[in-house]
């Protein structure tokens, strides 16, 4: 169904028409279903396609927690979408993940692909998300916001707020009762909105800017329980210098610290007692941590160097892996 979804026959027709009226030699896709596109017209070009997440893995996890008949439509996905990433991996001359974890993941169904598979990692805007500047302040005063930011018609972040909400807030404001819990993001679906008659609870929809949010809140979490890759979210709120609580669902790739750059807990006491040892001032330390490891590990100038040394060289076979001294070989299951 996904693939189906993006196919479009103007946009192949414009493709086509591009690659043959101009002499491109270098091609970059951004994720498996658009790798349909260029398929069929590769005669020499250079192609490579940023997979960035293992998204059948997703559908499985679906599949995992849907009831009949739901999750039968969803081990179907996962065929089919497991089948067009091993197409768009084998059909050109890198195929990038956003960690190596999710190239592990990959390579368990596709071993073959081995030599091919790379690795680019994500990143922030630093500059942009800077914690040193002024932010007007979203939140009424004494009252700590604990915040998650995400699209809200999205099943992870939906399921992520509402076990958060149902099953970890009422612990938290059980110790700081003035607590609120802000669900930040676009299209915050009908059980989102529904949150909100919960005390405690604050569903902003779409934000013109999330800065302000992030930089005021007094804890930021992501309780996701179903993850790929690497949380964008997680990634702000650290270069925003916030403390972070979050599942190890959506730490998996991330190179953060367990204690010393974020707080990891598995289930809603847990989850909750981390939040509330943050709200009682154990926050410094890690919102330190958190920037450091924001400024060394996930850079745009750092990490885009992979593609760098992608296109800046010769002919095809003289590409190189995206391994070295800073990217071990995605080959390695690190899991």
């Amino acid at each position: 169904m996904s693939e189906t979804v993006y196919r479009d026959r103007r946009m192949q027709a414009w493709v086509r028409k591009i690659i043959g009226a101009h002499d491109i030699r270098d091609i970059f896709v951004f994720c498996s279903l658009m790798a349909p596109y260029v398929d069929v017209i590769k005669h020499g070009r250079r192609i490579v396609v940023d997979v960035v997440d293992v998204d059948s893995e997703k559908w499985g996890a679906y599949a995992h927690r849907a009831r009949w008949p739901l999750n039968k439509v969803y081990c179907f996905e996962q065929r089919h979408v497991r089948s067009l990433e091993r197409r768009a991996a084998a059909g050109c001359d890198r195929a990038l993940f956003v960690s190596k974890a999710e190239a592990a993941t990959f390579l368990q169904f596709a071993p073959e692909l081995s030599n091919q598979v790379g690795i680019l990692e994500n990143g922030v805007d630093v500059d942009h998300f800077d914690p040193d500047r002024n932010y007007p302040n979203p939140f009424e005063a004494g009252n700590p916001a604990i915040v998650f930011t995400g699209v809200m018609d999205y099943w992870p972040n939906i399921d992520a707020v509402a076990w958060f909400a149902s099953e970890a807030l009422p612990a938290v404001r059980r110790i700081h009762e003035r607590a609120q819990f802000w669900i930040v993001g676009t299209n915050p679906a009908a059980s989102v909105r529904k949150l909100s008659r919960q005390p405690g609870v604050q569903v902003t929809g779409a934000v013109k800017d999330v800065r302000p949010y992030l930089a005021n809140a007094a804890c930021c979490i992501a309780p996701m329980r179903i993850a790929r890759g690497v949380q964008n979210k997680v990634l702000e709120a650290m270069a925003m210098a916030k403390p972070v609580v979050l599942t190890p669902a959506a730490l998996e790739g991330l190179s953060a610290i367990p204690k010393r750059d974020v707080l990891v807990a598995s289930d809603a006491s847990g989850f909750a007692d981390c939040v509330i040892k943050i709200l009682s001032g154990c926050a410094d330390q890690l919102s330190r941590a958190a920037r450091a490891r924001i400024e060394t590990d996930y850079s745009w100038d750092k990490n885009l160097k992979v593609l760098d040394s992608l296109y800046q060289r010769g002919p095809l076979d003289a590409v190189p892996s995206t391994s070295g001294p800073d990217r071990q070989p995605a080959s390695v299951n690190t899991r």
